[in-house]
């Protein structure tokens, strides 16, 4: 990824851009206010908390407005996922967080290839791209993963699932895989493995205890599922990562 401009603007007139085809793509994110752009001939109205995303290639103008706050980033990357014109709903407290982060990183240097400056853009760019996937969520899919959030330490079949939803097991199986790219299953190991890498971040747990607050009753499947998809034993990453210290 390169970076090639970043601008902060607060509360002044906000300047028209002359008729312009992008060399980069370029994401400005309105915090609040209103901006009003026109690209390949569409006129896009910012609102506070709108974001706009102007992909290479692309014809773009602005309007003149005033007393509008913003933040710019223009980047190029080939492997960027090309994000929808106006960006609505997917400033999450976690997006504009990092918005904040980067503000303050960019205090203490002027060289905008500086390693965390890119992480920081590439943190936010996902945290939007995230945000975007769940904004396409179905209804079903969401009911889903609330059903299985609710009762993650217990027994879960795909029968409890579909009799929840009242959806057939293959229906329930299909839409949630084509919409997430996961069986039903392998979310819900994520999810208990998840939970089970906070747990053993406290050295007061068992490792039987953390498998079963973590909704797996046997431990020496937990262990063989943490290694399998975490890489390591249940033991190994606590040495590695625990925070607790023993007394």
């Amino acid at each position: 990824m390169e970076l090639y401009y970043y601008n902060r603007h607060d509360y002044d007139t906000v300047i028209p851009l002359a008729e312009m085809q992008m060399p980069f793509h370029d994401l400005t994110i309105l915090l609040d206010g209103e901006m009003i752009y026109h690209v390949n001939g569409v006129r896009v109205t910012l609102h506070d908390g709108d974001m706009i995303f102007v992909p290479k290639g692309a014809v773009r103008t602005r309007e003149e407005v005033q007393n509008s706050r913003y933040v710019s980033y223009n980047f190029w990357d080939e492997a960027q996922e090309i994000f929808p014109l106006l960006l609505q709903g997917t400033l999450s407290n976690a997006a504009l967080h990092t918005v904040y982060a980067f503000d303050e990183a960019r205090k203490t240097t002027f060289n905008l290839s500086e390693p965390r400056l890119i992480l920081l853009l590439r943190s936010l760019l996902e945290e939007i791209g995230y945000q975007l996937r769940l904004q396409k969520e179905s209804a079903l899919v969401k009911e889903i993963k609330s059903y299985l959030h609710e009762h993650l330490r217990e027994r879960i079949t795909l029968a409890n699932v579909a009799q929840h939803v009242f959806f057939s097991v293959p229906y329930v199986e299909k839409v949630f895989k084509d919409e997430t790219g996961v069986s039903v299953i392998r979310y819900l190991i994520e999810q208990r493995l998840s939970l089970a890498k906070t747990l053993l971040m406290d050295v007061s747990l068992s490792l039987r205890a953390v498998a079963e607050r973590s909704g797996f009753p046997d431990y020496n499947f937990f262990s063989r599922t943490f290694k399998k998809y975490v890489g390591c034993a249940p033991l190994a990453y606590r040495n590695n990562h625990s925070v607790i210290p023993k007394k």
